[in-house]
């Protein structure tokens, strides 16, 4: 039986942060009222899409775990901000690393 193991990881985090006490002054409510419900304090803002910040992590991931992209069977990428509608993100990813023998 053949399993799967993640060997490395990676991860792209925005610069750009918006605080609830910003976000209380774009809207009617407050940081407690946020912070109460959510547990959020904070957000981040990106100035790339999905695929981009994708991509970055990828890369990382790719080089944390000491291999060659071409090497991949697979990339999987779970998003509800999708870069496009077709083709999927996972697939722009795919392209943007070298993975060329991955499904995506």
């Amino acid at each position: 039986m053949t399993y799967a193991h993640i060997t490395g990881w990676g991860k792209c985090i925005p610069p750009a942060r918006i605080s609830n006490d910003e976000i209380s002054q774009l809207v009617d409510t407050n940081d407690e009222w946020i912070t109460s419900r959510t547990g959020i304090k904070a957000r981040r803002v990106s100035h790339v899409g999905t695929a981009e910040l994708a991509t970055v992590a990828a890369k990382h991931a790719i080089a944390c775990a000491g291999i060659d992209a071409k090497d991949l069977d697979l990339v999987l990428l779970a998003t509800c901000t999708p870069s496009t509608m077709v083709a999927n993100t996972a697939s722009l990813v795919q392209k943007n690393i070298g993975a060329v023998g991955a499904a995506a």
